[in-house]
C-alpha cells in the first residue's frame, strides 16, 4: 500500500512539474482579481480561454523563458476581453520562436485594459501581426506598459510593443514605450508590410499619447510595398500626441510605394503634435527625417521637429527624401515644424525640409549649414544661429507660451518633451508621523518633469499599494502633498513610488513609524509555491536576536538567512533557491521569546 502511494504521489509530481498549471488565487472578478505570482499561474491562464473575460493583476516578477512553445493569451478563436494589471512587475524572457502569426504576451484582443505590464529581455520571432505585448488589439486601453529585447517576424504589421490595432473600435494607447530592436524580414512575397519601433499598423480613429520607442527599426529586404517607421509603421485617421522616436530607421521595398519615417512610415488622414525624432532614416523613395508619406486633406502635422540625416538606402533610386517629410501630397498639412538632419543631394526631388510637395507647408524651418541643402519649395532655409534664436520662430507666430521652448543655445524644443534639459522629479523631503492613533505620510518636490503622480506603499507581510496621489505634470516650483493612513497596527514602513507618464518608476527612501502595538511574528512565505525565488516576512515588537533558517524535510539546515540582532519593525527577506531541488522546505524563525515555522514548496 505504501509503495503504490509513493507510485502515485511521484506521477502527480512529475504532472505538475511537467504541465505546471496553478490556478491564481482570487475569483478573477474587479473587486477580487486572480493574483498572477508565478510562471505556473501564466500557464494556467493560457490553457483556460473559458477565463479571459476575467481581471488579473500582477504580484511578483515572473520568467517566462520555460514555456515552450508559447501559447497566446487570446487568438483568432477566443480573444483576451478581460483586464490585466501587471502592477510594475516583470514579465521577463518571454520567449516566441515560431512561423505563425498573431504572437505576443496577448495575441488577439478585444475590448480589454491591459495596465503596467514590463516585458524585459524579450525575444519574439514570428510570422505577420506580432508585437512583444501583443499581436493585434480593437477596442482596447493600453497604459503605463512597456517592452524590452528584439522582434524579428516575417510579414505585415510587427511592432516593437504591439502588432496592430484594428479599426473595428477605437483603441487607446498612453504612456507606453519599446525598446526592442524591430525586424522584418519578409520577402518579395508579401505585400503591405507595416513595421514600427512601437505599433506596427494603427488603423482608423485610435489615440495614441505620451508614447515613446528607442530601438532600430529595419526592413532586411524589398517586398512590394512597405511602411517603416521608428515610432509607427502605418497609420490611418490615427490622434497621435506628445510621442517621440530616437532609433535608426531602414526602409525596404525599392518601388513607388515604400515611405520610411524617423516617426511614422506612412500618416494617412491623421493628426500628429507635439512628436519628434532623432534617429537617422535610410530609404528607397518617400523618405523623410519625421514621416516619409503624409497623404489626403486631413493628414496634419503640427509642433513637431526631426534631428534624423535622410539618405539614399543603396540600389535604390534618389526621389522624394525631406529632412523632414518624403512626399507631402493631396493637401495633406504641415505647419510649425522644422528639421535639422543632413539630406543627400543627388535628386532634384531631395530637399532640406520636404523631398515633394503638394499639399500644405506653413511655417516651417530646416537648417541650412546642417542640412547641406540650401532651398525647398515652402518651408524657409535658416542657419543654425537662426535655428536656435526664438524669434526666428515667433515671428511665424509660433506659441512659445504654451508649446515651445529655447533653453540655453539649443534648438527649439517641446515643453512636453521630458529629455530636455529640465530637472526631473526631485523630491526634497519624506516624513511620518503618528497622530491620534493615524499616520500623516508628507513630502515635497522642487521640480517636477513628467510625473504623473505616486503610489503610496506600506510593508505588513509584503508592499502593498494603499493609496495614490496624482502628481503636477511639469513644474518649476515647490510642491507639497500629504496622505493620511487611518489603519496603523503596530509597526509600519512606507515608500513612495514615484510614477513618469511613461510607467517609468522610482522608490523613495522607506520610512518607519511604530505606535507600540505591533507584535512578533512570522508569516507565510509569497509566493507559494515558487521557482526559485520567494520573500520571507517577518514582523519584531522589539530589537531582537534574530536567527531565520531554511531546513529540508529531513531537518538539515539548507540555509542561513539572519543571524544577527534586527531593528523593531517589518522585515522582507529574499530567499533563492536555485541550487535546491523541488520539494518541500521549512523555515523558521527564533528569537528570544518567539519560535515559529512555516512549510514552503519548491517547484522547478
Amino acid at each position: 500500500m505504501k509503495k503504490k502511494f509513493l507510485t502515485i504521489l511521484l506521477v502527480f509530481v512529475m504532472l505538475t512539474l511537467n504541465y505546471g498549471q496553478t490556478k491564481p488565487s482570487g475569483s478573477g472578478t474587479d473587486v477580487d482579481p486572480y493574483l498572477v505570482a508565478t510562471v505556473d499561474n501564466i500557464l494556467w491562464i493560457q490553457a483556460n480561454d473559458t477565463e479571459w473575460d476575467k481581471h488579473y493583476k500582477q504580484t511578483a516578477d515572473i520568467t517566462l523563458s520555460s514555456i515552450s512553445p508559447w501559447v497566446t493569451i487570446g487568438n483568432n478563436t477566443t480573444a483576451f476581453t478581460g483586464t490585466y494589471d501587471g502592477d510594475g512587475y516583470k514579465l521577463d524572457s518571454l520567449i516566441i520562436n515560431t512561423t505563425n502569426g498573431n504572437m505576443g504576451f496577448f495575441g488577439i484582443i478585444d475590448g480589454a485594459t491591459i495596465t503596467k505590464v514590463s516585458l524585459t529581455n524579450a525575444s519574439i520571432t514570428a510570422g505577420g501581426h506580432s508585437g512583444a505585448l501583443l499581436a493585434s488589439s480593437s477596442g482596447a486601453t493600453i497604459t503605463k506598459s512597456f517592452s524590452t529585447g528584439t522582434v524579428e517576424c516575417n510579414g505585415a504589421y510587427i511592432g516593437g510593443l504591439i502588432g496592430e490595432l484594428t479599426s473595428s473600435a477605437v483603441n487607446t494607447v498612453d504612456s507606453c514605450y519599446s525598446e526592442c530592436t524591430v525586424t522584418n524580414n519578409a520577402d518579395n512575397s508579401q505585400t503591405y508590410c507595416n513595421t514600427g519601433g512601437l505599433i506596427g499598423f494603427s488603423d482608423n480613429n485610435n489615440q495614441i499619447t505620451n508614447c515613446h520607442a528607442t530601438g532600430n527599426v529595419s526592413m532586411t529586404n524589398a517586398p512590394t510595398a512597405t511602411s517603416v517607421g521608428g515610432m509607427i509603421g502605418a497609420a490611418y485617421t490615427s490622434t497621435i500626441s506628445k510621442c517621440y522616436s530616437t532609433g535608426d530607421v531602414v526602409g525596404g521595398a525599392s518601388g513607388n510605394w515604400s515611405p520610411a519615417g524617423g516617426f511614422i512610415g506612412y500618416n494617412s488622414y491623421g493628426t500628429i503634435s507635439q512628436s519628434y525624432s532623432t534617429g537617422d532614416v535610410q530609404g528607397y523613395q518617400r523618405v523623410g527625417g519625421f514621416v516619409g508619406y503624409n497623404k489626403n486633406s486631413s493628414a496634419q502635422i503640427s509642433d513637431c521637429y526631426s534631428f534624423g540625416n535622410v539618405t539614399r538606402r543603396s540600389g535604390g533610386s534618389a526621389t522624394n527624401l525631406g529632412g523632414f517629410v518624403g512626399y507631402n501630397r493631396y493637401d495633406a498639412i504641415v505647419e510649425d515644424c522644422y528639421s535639422i538632419g543632413s539630406v543627400t543631394s543627388d535628386g532634384s526631388t531631395n530637399k532640406g525640409f520636404v523631398g515633394q510637395q503638394e499639399g500644405v507647408i506653413t511655417a516651417c524651418f530646416f537648417d541650412s549649414d546642417t542640412s547641406n541643402q540650401s532651398t525647398d519649395v515652402e518651408a524657409a532655409a535658416k542657419t543654425t544661429a537662426e535655428m536656435q534664436t526664438q524669434t526666428t520662430f515667433t515671428d511665424s507666430s509660433w506659441d512659445f507660451t504654451n508649446t515651445w521652448q529655447i533653453i540655453g543655445s539649443n534648438y527649439p524644443d517641446l515643453q512636453t518633451n521630458t529629455n530636455s534639459n529640465i530637472t526631473p522629479v526631485e523630491l526634497t523631503s519624506f516624513t511620518a508621523k503618528k497622530k491620534s492613533g493615524v499616520v500623516l505620510l508628507t513630502w515635497s518636490t522642487a521640480t517636477e518633469v513628467n510625473n504623473y503622480g505616486f503610489e503610496i506603499q506600506k510593508l505588513t507581510d509584503k508592499w502593498n499599494t494603499i493609496g495614490f496621489v496624482e502628481g503636477a505634470g511639469n513644474s518649476n516650483s515647490p510642491k507639497q502633498y500629504s496622505y493620511l493612513d487611518a489603519d496603523l497596527n503596530g509597526t509600519a514602513s512606507y515608500r513612495l513610488k514615484q510614477i513618469d507618464f511613461d510607467g517609468s518608476f522610482e522608490y523613495s527612501k522607506v520610512i518607519t513609524v511604530a505606535n507600540g502595538l505591533a507584535k512578533t511574528k512570522l508569516y507565510q512565505n509569497h509566493p507559494n509555491p515558487f521557482n526559485p525565488s520567494t520573500q520571507i516576512s517577518f514582523t519584531l515588537a522589539t530589537p531582537s536576536n534574530v536567527n531565520l533558517s531554511v531546513y529540508n524535510i529531513l531537518g538539515e539546515k539548507v540555509a542561513e538567512l539572519i543571524n544577527d540582532k534586527i531593528t523593531a519593525g517589518n522585515h522582507v527577506v529574499n530567499f533563492n533557491a536555485s541550487d535546491l531541488t523541488s520539494g518541500i522546505y521549512i523555515y523558521k524563525i527564533e528569537t528570544p521569546g518567539y519560535t515559529k515555522s512555516f512549510k514552503m514548496m519548491l517547484l522547478k
